[in-house]
């Protein structure tokens, strides 16, 4: 008997310093999605950030999964048929004078299957940040050569260390060889926003 292999929808976007009704627009253009999993960068890490960050999850109409305070802003969010039973952030070595960077995981579990997330977002490519940049791929890609289960990469991440036996799923989104790309999506502007949505279909081991 042939086991179907589970289905996943995967979405990434950027709310870092979006007016309100920016932000309106881009939950209204993301709700009818359905994703299963939504990796948020620019998300709540300051002040209260578990609990803006599951108000910001309510809107989009998901649960807050991962990622906050320790992860600098970059957040996992996961419906209802994703279940998430641990949690960590990796932070990267601070240079004086830059932003924090971090990532934000999560162990992730749908019926039939298992995968990690991991949600980051690293410094510029190029002078005088490409140091840093390095430096902090090649923490994050030591973490995950470490994780057995099959894994999401949403991030900035081309040109470093991690893209690396990855699969291209989406622009900024890179999966494991063990994990099926079944479509890329581009959003269509539906309604106004300033910044558009990655999506893309995949199918788990």
């Amino acid at each position: 008997m042939v086991v179907a292999r589970p289905a996943l929808r995967v979405v990434a976007c950027d709310v870092r310093g979006l007016r309100e009704s920016d932000l309106s627009s881009l939950v209204a253009l993301v709700r009818p999605l359905a994703a299963d999993v939504m990796v948020v960068a620019g998300g709540p890490w300051r002040i209260r950030a578990r609990s803006r960050a599951a108000a910001l999850a309510d809107r989009f109409g998901l649960f807050h999964g991962a990622g906050g305070a320790a992860s600098v802003g970059n957040l996992v969010l996961v419906s209802a048929r994703v279940s998430v039973p641990e949690t960590w952030a990796v932070q990267f070595p601070h240079v004086p004078g830059r932003r924090m960077r971090a990532a934000a995981l999560a162990r992730c579990v749908v019926p039939g299957g298992s995968f990690v997330v991991a949600a980051t977002e690293l410094a510029a490519d190029g002078p005088p940040t490409a140091g840093e940049r390095g430096a902090s791929a090649a923490v994050l890609a030591r973490v995950l050569s470490t994780v057995e289960e099959p894994v999401i990469l949403v991030g900035n991440v081309a040109g470093t260390v991690l893209t690396r036996g990855r699969i291209d799923a989406a622009d900024s989104i890179l999966v494991g060889p063990e994990i099926t790309v079944r479509a890329r999506h581009s959003a269509r502007r539906s309604v106004p926003t300033a910044r558009l949505p990655i999506m893309t279909d995949l199918l788990l081991p």
